[in-house]
């Protein structure tokens, strides 16, 4: 399809047609795919079905007055516009009503058709697309086109939506679902990311077979193959309420703080999920086979009542990755004046939990599938644990993460208050020969004063982070 023909195609919205081109858009809608999709996704926005139906009315009215021997008026004025549009004889409101037939028919026959990624029109909620990614079909899916959306089915590939209220959905395939309104999602299978204002994503809801999330920020929603449900808190928390099934009582409700994440099996027992694999940026779920070199990451601590995850990002170690799994400021820089490590470029990225700098009796395994490189990034204003300096050597790296400041505050404007709110760190590495697991200790030696929940540390040191990258 050519722009001369969505030219045509968007004069004959605007009723602006000779007879020799509307006998040609006739034609081009019948014979184009691609173009009765481009007529009918503008067509099926709201404003322009009530605007059909005002020239379907302006025509019936102007054909009894041609009949009546009336000059043809359109909007209370003549002119030749309204001649040459309603002249041709075949222009009759029961034409319109078949062209807009066959362009609705043509429009699903080609979306049912498509072997990649694709939204089954009918339903009430006009989205607007923001993003296609891998298998999605640009020419399907044109980001700032407007389309309305009822049941969802991706086999591949990533689309971005934004709802009427402001949230926006990240849509991973293979993926089922219905968008039963402006506010709830219900999945049957893939995973979803909810994304809004206080106002936006806090009133969406996302239902799947175990469990009820809603009044989040930001949060993702995965349904996997054996029909487990997993849920994972991206900014600030969430509440999840697990689905009553038949043969078992409903779970008291889940608040799960930012950094959580939980697993509902077909017991609808929610489990801590220990490793989250993310895009790069960390703002949604990756796809299936997110690292080629970490399968898994796990640790030691037994609290029934922790649930932090730790978040695989593959490819993203860079300036400004996500160092934690909370507290979004704080992310990997390089040092001031100086370039960021280019060994560490494009590394996988574990992101730990920040709490752990007090747990002395911490215990990282990492299983990783192939041989590699293991780097680890650790409080240089401290010594290092006996565990790093024996099996790991100083690379002469340095970096600093930070800034460290609460949430929603500004970062020091002054270059020494900056300064003051980034941690250096020292880069220490360790050559993994074959796949398999990697134990890492504690952030350091230090004698434990007392054991709350977790435990705490005398002059405890920011919690170190890790970084996976495959050998040459």
């Amino acid at each position: 399809m050519t722009d001369a023909d969505r030219e045509l195609l968007n004069r004959l919205l605007d009723e602006d047609l000779s007879p020799a081109e509307a006998e040609a858009t006739r034609t081009l809608l019948e014979n184009d795919a691609a173009a009765a999709e481009y007529f009918a996704e503008r067509a099926a926005l709201v404003s322009d079905l009530r605007r059909s139906l005002k020239r379907r009315r302006l025509q019936e009215e102007t054909l009894a007055a041609v009949a009546g021997g009336e000059r043809p008026t359109i909007g209370g004025r003549q002119g030749a516009r309204a001649t040459r549009w309603f002249r041709p004889s075949w222009i009759s409101a029961a034409a319109v009503l078949v062209i807009m037939s066959m362009v609705g028919v043509a429009f699903l026959r080609n979306r049912a058709s498509d072997g990649g990624t694709h939204v089954v029109g009918g339903g009430d909620t006009v989205v607007e697309v923001v993003e296609t990614q891998d298998a999605v079909s640009a020419q399907k899916w044109n980001v700032g086109s407007h389309i309305p959306v009822r049941k969802i089915a991706l086999t591949s590939g990533r689309i971005g939506l934004r709802l009427p209220g402001g949230v926006s959905l990240d849509l991973a395939g293979p993926i089922e679902a219905d968008l039963a309104s402006a506010r709830e999602l219900r999945l049957s299978r893939g995973q979803v990311t909810a994304h809004g204002s206080a106002d936006g994503a806090q009133n969406f809801v996302v239902q799947t077979a175990q469990a009820r999330v809603e009044r989040g920020r930001s949060f993702a929603v995965a349904v996997g193959s054996s029909n487990q449900t997993d849920v994972v808190a991206l900014d600030g928390g969430v509440d999840v309420n697990s689905s009553g099934q038949e043969g078992r009582a409903e779970q008291p409700k889940l608040m799960l703080a930012e950094g959580e994440a939980v697993r509902f099996d077909a017991s609808g027992t929610p489990k801590r999920l220990k490793m989250v694999a993310l895009s790069p940026d960390a703002r949604s779920l990756a796809g299936p086979a997110a690292s080629a070199v970490v399968a898994d990451v796990r640790d030691n601590v037994a609290a029934a009542d922790f649930r932090g995850y730790y978040g695989l990002l593959s490819g993203g170690m860079g300036e400004g990755a996500r160092a934690y799994t909370t507290g979004h400021t704080r992310t990997w820089h390089a040092l001031p004046g100086q370039s960021f490590p280019a060994e560490l470029l494009g590394a996988d990225v574990v992101c730990t939990f920040s709490v752990d700098r007090q747990e002395p009796n911490l215990q990282i395994t990492v299983v990783v599938t192939q041989p590699c490189m293991l780097y680890v990034l650790a409080d240089a204003r401290a010594t290092p644990p006996a565990w790093l300096a024996a099996e790991f050597e100083d690379t002469g790296m340095r970096m600093r993460s930070g800034p460290w400041v609460p949430r929603g505050a500004q970062s020091p404007a002054e270059p020494a208050g900056l300064a003051a709110a980034h941690v250096p760190h020292v880069v220490w590495r360790k050559r993994i020969p074959q796949a398999g697991p990697v134990v890492l200790g504690p952030p350091r030696d230090a004698t434990v004063v007392a054991a709350p929940k977790r435990g705490a540390v005398v002059g405890a040191p920011a919690m170190y982070g890790i970084a996976v990258k495959r050998l040459p």
